[in-house]
Order: C-alpha cells, then structure tokens, then sequence
C-alpha cells in the first residue's frame, strides 16, 4: 500500500484541528504519539556504531497538562485512538482499568509484547495504584526484559524487550498537589514529555460548514499510510554524515550541559534521547528510508524546545505550597472584578482553608503585590493592583 500523505502530521493537523477547540501543541503531539504507537519498538537507533553503549527506541510517554475542561481528553480520543483502531496489523490497546497487574497481563498476552495506552486522568491511576506506579513505568519504559511483581506469583519474562506507549492528561493543580518529589528525582519524569496549554486554540460550539466528504478522505489517508508504518518499517535506523555533524554540534555546543532550574535537570539530561525518539517519528511519518536526516532533527528540537518554556510552570508547584494555586485563584478572581469586599472574598474561597488559613493566603497575595487592600469606613475591600491610583 503505497503511501498517500505528503506530510502525515501536516496532514494530521488539517484533519484535527479545525474540529476542536483543544490546543494546537495538544494535537501535534497526539499525531506524533500516533506515530510512536505504530512504530512500537520496529525501528530504533542502534549502539552499534551510532550511540555506543545504548539502543534508542521511538516510543513516548506524553502527558497533557492543563486547567479542566481543557480539551484534553477531546485531543487523545477524537482523532488519535479512531486512527489506531483502524491499523492493519492489529495494534494493542492498554487496559480499561489501568493497574500493574493489568498492563503486565495485556503485555504478556500481546503478540508483539507492546501496547499503548490512553490515559484521561493521570490522577485516577495514581490513586488506584499508589506511588509504586512511577517506578513501574519507569521500568516498563526502559524496557526491561525481566520485571518481577510481588502480586503475581512469578517473575514476568518477556522473548522481547516490552513496549508502552502512553498518552495521559492531567490539571496543573494535580501536579503541584498529588506528584511526590520523588517521581521527579527517581528518574519517571524525566522520561515524560509534557505538553502544557492554558489557551485554547479557538471558541466554537457549533461546525457546520466543515466538509466531511474531506475528512472522511484525510482519515482513509491517514489510517493507510499508519498501516504502511507498520507493515513495512523496521529495523536499524542510522544517520547521513551531515545528521552526525549536526547533534554532535547541538549536544556539545547548543544544548547546555545543565539546565536552567534544579527541577528540570532530569529531563535536561535525557532530552537528546527525546530528540533521537522524535526524529525517528519524523522520518517514519515521511519515507521508507532508513536514513535520519538534518531536517528530522531540525523538527524534533523544535518540538521540544517548544515545551520548555512551561515546563517551570509544570514543576514548579511540587513539593511546594499546596495553596500555590489557591492564591492564585483569589489573586485572579480579585483582579477580575477590580474591588471586593473581604466578606465577599472568604464567601467564595471558604472550601479552600480554614479561615485563618485563608486570611494568610490573602496577606501573601497583597505582600507579593497581586492584590492590594483599602479602608472604606469599616469595610476592607480587596482590589486589583493601581485600583487606588485609577480612583484618585
């Protein structure tokens, strides 16, 4: 089967994005898990005269960060998933009910002993699970061959090294309140992409005028050139000359050798294996060759570098102050009517904390100058910052 789209995550994008108000970095990134779930573990990177002491496998564990309602789950399930049911040879959904015990039996049962997996929020599995999980996907990412569960009565063995792809969705709020310090330091997050959005890519309820007969086509393209993928693609890739030059570069010169803040240098360390995984996925989703160019790094390094200016904004809350978010709704709900009164204000925030608590919240809020505080006789009002200077 010959392939049809010219630029499959191009073609991806027209296919999605005009149908969803869910953010475009949302998007682009599902097309890409798309990619990585055909692929499996097919193709990868070898050590063998290319990165000396490891091989380097496409697959990915994505996660969605953004405020609720945020068209997360809309990006995972109404574009990516139909297309990966629709792949021909048959690929391997992960569980409905996500435990250890499950992924490990689905993973055993498998014929290629891969999956992916789908997540709508990451939360729910944690809580079913408990901390143990991080260090699970961890080994399962690194893909051990051997991995030993103390609630199954053997050791599990795998003929090949297991693969999961996973694609998960959580709020920046669960991040800062419920992801342990240890996940980032034991080495989980840092295998992790995350993807934050806080603007939606449109306001639309209503998709009248969009031609369907066309989407219909696009998504026949789409799902023929995944089965091309997966049908056709395996093996070693290796690199041109000039792709040689060009990391060799970028790692020693470009990208620094530590990161910009102590919570990112776990994923600072491991982004040139994140750039080898995407730039595999760039050529898979463009030609049969087994050849990876400049331009396929080229992208890769965009993709990423175009993640990390939130990725403070992800990390920044854990292990810190779990009201973080708390000031910052009071701060924004302040700002956003310009004056309130201090009755007002404990009314909408009395879920958040005991009042005393509450009251502290609110000092901080003033004392790093997100709101200001008036006298007006008896009554304090809380109002936006310049609010006194406008009203004189």
């Amino acid at each position: 089967m010959p392939r049809r789209c010219k630029d499959w995550l191009q073609t991806f994008k027209d296919f999605s994005l005009p149908r969803t108000e869910a953010p475009e970095q949302y998007v682009l990134w599902t097309g890409l898990f798309t990619i990585a779930a055909t692929l499996e573990r097919k193709v990868w990177i070898p050590k063998e005269g290319v990165l000396g002491g490891w091989d380097c496998y496409p697959h990915l564990y994505l996660k969605l960060i953004g405020p609720p309602g945020f068209r997360k789950t809309t990006a995972m399930e109404a574009f990516g998933i139909p297309l990966l049911e629709q792949v021909t040879p048959t690929l391997t959904k992960g569980p409905a009910f996500v435990t250890k015990e499950a992924l490990l039996q689905q993973l055993v049962n498998s014929e290629r002993k891969a999956l992916y997996l789908t997540i709508t929020e990451f939360g729910d599995i944690m809580q079913k699970n408990g901390p143990e999980m991080y260090d699970f996907l961890t080994s399962m990412f690194d893909g051990k061959k051997s991995i030993e569960s103390r609630t199954i009565s053997r050791s599990i063995e795998f003929a090949l090294k297991p693969c999961i792809n996973m694609l998960a969705a959580t709020t920046p709020q669960w991040m800062a309140t419920s992801m342990p310090m240890s996940a980032i330091g034991g080495g989980y997050a840092s295998r992790v992409i995350f993807v934050y959005a806080e603007k939606l890519s449109r306001r639309q309820m209503y998709y009248r005028h969009i031609d369907h007969l066309k989407i219909q086509q696009m998504e026949a393209d789409l799902v023929n050139d995944l089965s091309h993928i997966a049908s056709t693609l395996s093996g070693p890739y290796n690199l041109t000359d000039e792709s040689f030059e060009f990391m060799e570069h970028w790692y020693q010169k470009v990208h620094p050798e530590h990161a910009p803040h102590p919570k990112i240098e776990g994923y600072w360390q491991r982004k040139p294996t994140h750039v080898h995984k995407v730039a595999m996925l760039h050529a898979a989703m463009s030609r049969d060759e087994m050849m990876l160019h400049k331009e396929d790094f080229e992208f890769a390094i965009k993709m990423l570098d175009s993640t990390e200016p939130d990725l403070l904004r992800v990390f920044g809350g854990v292990g810190k102050n779990i009201h973080s978010f708390d000031m910052s709704d009071i701060s924004e709900y302040v700002r956003a009517r310009g004056k309130v009164s201090m009755q007002e204000t404990f009314k909408e925030f009395n879920a958040v904390a005991q009042p005393h608590v509450l009251k502290g919240l609110i000092d901080g809020c003033i004392i790093m100058g997100d709101i200001d505080c008036i006298q007006e006789g008896l009554e304090i009002f809380y109002v936006k910052p310049g609010f006194i200077q406008e009203t004189k």
